[in-house]
């Protein structure tokens, strides 16, 4: 198995999501990270298959790659190819820890401080995460200020940081164009909450909420795609929309 200390920055911790620089962090705390700590044992027992389009992408590697998961959830990705060296990570305590008992490197840090060295993996992916993080114009109303220094544009840059120039990543985000059984538009509105039903054998307490909403940015068509050129440094390989996901697979250059 790889050693994390072979990819890690030595000077640079594996940072709580309470210590981000970036003042809209309490709210997406408050909406993302909290609730998939209280959700996270429910969450995993319905996260068990990986996505087929994802795990092709994995299986497709050269044997001995060295693999990010950022955003890694209960590892289910991480058994896709026993052939490559995977280091997952993840702002949930709670889902890392389950991922670890899975017998899976995980650890403990957010995918906008990643401790990790530049240039160190041969691939990386991120699957269901960005879709977590404030629209840009929220972000920018928050923070006051000219620059516009999203969290949504830092995600992917942090992700190309890390990835070796021709390594590949790939990013998926949930699609605004989804439709109900009717054939009718299901969302009116990109920012959104999704409630969250918690089972009464997974509520800690008889007092804790049994629906809890966790807030999603919603993809429109194109949006994934531009919000990455405006980051460089890649070159498209595939775009794919399946199942209400929005996949892409980048080659850094």
């Amino acid at each position: 198995m790889l050693r994390l200390a072979a990819v890690c920055v030595s000077n640079r911790t594996l940072r709580r999501f309470s210590t981000l620089p970036f003042d809209n962090s309490h709210f997406e705390k408050e909406h993302v990270v909290d609730v998939y700590n209280t959700i996270a044992e429910h969450f995993s027992h319905t996260r068990h298959s990986p996505w087929p389009y994802v795990e092709g992408f994995l299986k497709a590697l050269d044997h001995g790659c060295i693999v990010a998961d950022v955003g890694c959830g209960n590892g289910r990705y991480m058994g896709c190819n026993k052939n490559v060296n995977i280091i997952g990570s993840d702002i949930s305590e709670v889902l890392a820890s389950i991922c670890s008992n899975n017998g899976y490197e995980c650890n403990v840090s957010d995918c906008l401080n990643l401790p990790y060295k530049c240039n160190s993996f041969d691939a990386t992916l991120s699957i269901a995460v960005i879709h977590h993080f404030s629209t840009e114009e929220r972000r920018i109303k928050v923070l006051k200020v000219n620059q516009v220094t999203s969290l949504l544009k830092f995600t992917p840059q942090e992700l190309i940081r890390i990835t070796k120039p021709g390594g590949k990543i790939i990013i998926s985000a949930w699609s605004f164009d989804q439709l109900d059984r009717k054939g009718t538009p299901k969302y009116s509105e990109q920012d959104i909450f999704i409630p969250w039903h918690l089972q009464q054998k997974y509520r800690k307490d008889r007092t804790s909420t049994p629906v809890l909403k966790r807030y999603y940015h919603l993809f429109k068509n194109g949006e994934l795609e531009d919000l990455l050129i405006k980051c460089g440094q890649t070159n498209f390989i595939d775009n794919v929309h399946i199942k209400d996901n929005y996949f892409v697979v980048l080659i850094k250059t």
